[in-house]
């Protein structure tokens, strides 16, 4: 009797702390406007719930009334909506958003810098999202045939920064008009954590606004464009079965940098608006 007695306790505090973290997600999501969600592991006897903050966002309506086709001053500050300020670098323009005003990244080395604050800690995941219009350098289609015979759209090599802490993670856009979340670095991955993910092209149209949005939160990536989800593929893994690609990463590498809205070495060809 007292074995059984104690099997029905244990039941119904595991069944508490399942519905106690259930109801934590959903009122957080409610409160916050922002994604949550419950992990239940039973090999591991564990339930936590995960939410997310908004910790940056700039909607450019400061540059509201500035003249086009201006290059703003070098230097120029850019307050966000939580006293967070982006410097101007490179060739910076003013020009129409999707609502009200939108920064134009004209030229090489065209970026908004946001120095560092410890709550741009990523480490747990990230949320980032921004509406974008891009301009995509024209080709013609011999320049994608390779000497095996294959064929590829060689802007697909070109990366167009959105938001992003180096590093750490970077969102943007391909030019062949694909989408992709970066995780790391190529070339000195901190704790040598790199993965990239990123959609088939053509994706996102150019000379339109168009929503990117992306998650990760150490269990799911999630890539959408115009809040629809599409299927992404790791950098580098196009012909290779989905059961031989290279696990997810656990958590966002640790970066201590600024973080840039495109990038000066690769600046995003077009405006950029209301980023969070």
């Amino acid at each position: 009797v007292f074995r059984s007695f104690g099997d029905a306790q244990t039941l119904e505090v595991a069944a508490s702390g399942v519905s106690t973290a259930v109801r934590s997600a959903r009122n957080w999501s409610i409160s916050s406007g922002m994604p949550s969600r419950v992990l239940v592991d039973p090999d591991n006897r564990r339930v936590t719930a995960f939410g997310f903050q908004t910790v940056a966002a700039w909607d450019f309506e400061t540059l509201d009334g500035l003249a086009e086709e201006v290059a703003l001053d070098p230097g120029m500050n850019i307050p966000g909506a939580f006293r967070e300020i982006a410097e101007v670098t490179g060739h910076v323009e003013s020009c129409k958003g999707s609502i009200g005003a939108a920064a134009l990244f004209v030229d090489d080395g065209a970026a908004m810098r946001a120095r560092y604050l410890p709550r741009y800690d990523m480490t747990n995941g990230l949320s980032a999202e921004a509406w974008v219009r891009y301009w995509q350098p024209p080709w013609h289609p011999d320049d994608g045939i390779e000497p095996h015979g294959g064929f590829s759209d060689p802007r697909r090599e070109m990366r167009l920064a959105v938001i992003g802490i180096p590093g750490s993670f970077e969102m943007g856009i391909l030019a062949d008009g694909a989408a992709y979340l970066e995780l790391g670095d190529p070339d000195s991955a901190i704790d040598g954590v790199y993965f990239r993910a990123q959609t088939e092209g053509a994706l996102v149209f150019s000379e339109r606004w168009v929503h990117l949005r992306v998650t990760f939160d150490g269990i799911e990536l999630v890539i959408e464009v115009d809040g629809v989800e599409h299927y992404w593929i790791p950098d580098g893994f196009e012909i290779v079965d989905p059961g031989d690609w290279p696990p997810l990463p656990n958590k966002v590498p640790a970066g201590d940098g600024d973080l840039w809205i495109s990038h000066p070495n690769r600046f995003f060809l077009g405006a950029i608006d209301q980023v969070v």
